[in-house]
């Protein structure tokens, strides 16, 4: 008996259909039902050629265990993280950036670390920190610039190198963009004790917190 002949021949009656009954009303399969659909089609084919044409038989048969290999393989993929990084890899990407800001930090190296691909990991990254990977890495910079210009007595120029940045143009740059003055206006600001304006470590950052 083939689904369709099954499906029509248990319905009920609309006079008789009780109030729980599904609607009438049609609705896009979902991938695993579609999958069903074809199986039962192509069992029906294979039961309906052996009984007169076993070379047709075989060819349904071959494509029903194709298809369903193909989809044991992919229920085997392991599934993705949906929406943000998960905790662990969440605490590896960081910690990974923290060791790791004194040089580039190209995306495809931090997507590997956590097993996922470029496209996926940086919008789960973004879910996570509320940046993009490149924009948070340089938020990181800035902070530990900051931090560094109170900490130690090395020029802005060297900072800037162990920072990560190109050059001091280039924390100077970030910097201003970040706090809204130049690394060295705000150095002597911080070191006088005078108020000075720079934003707090926001949540998903590396939670270097500045003086306000």
């Amino acid at each position: 008996m083939s689904l369709h002949h099954f499906a029509t021949s248990n319905a009920l009656p609309d006079a008789e259909s009780p109030a729980t009954a599904f609607p009438r009303i049609a609705s896009p399969l979902r991938p695993r039902d579609r999958v069903s659909v074809e199986v039962g089609k192509l069992l029906d084919d294979v039961r309906q050629a052996l009984k007169n044409d076993l070379a047709t038989a075989r060819d349904a048969a071959t494509r029903l265990a194709a298809l369903l290999t193909s989809r044991s393989r992919d229920e085997a993929r392991p599934s993705l993280v949906r929406g943000g990084l998960a905790p662990w890899q969440k605490r590896n990407i960081q910690k990974h950036i923290e060791e790791h800001l004194d040089r580039a930090l190209p995306v495809e190296e931090l997507a590997k670390l956590v097993s996922l691909s470029t496209n996926h990991f940086s919008r789960a990254f973004k879910e996570s920190f509320g940046d993009p990977p490149h924009a948070y890495i340089i938020k990181a910079r800035v902070e530990r610039a900051g931090e560094m210009m109170l900490t130690t007595s090395e020029r802005i120029a060297e900072i800037a190198l162990s920072c990560g940045f190109a050059d001091q143009a280039h924390l100077c740059h970030c910097f201003r963009r970040a706090v809204g003055m130049s690394p060295a206006a705000w150095r002597r600001h911080a070191t006088a004790n005078q108020p000075c304006p720079y934003p707090r470590a926001e949540q998903g950052t590396i939670g270097v917190t500045l003086p306000l």
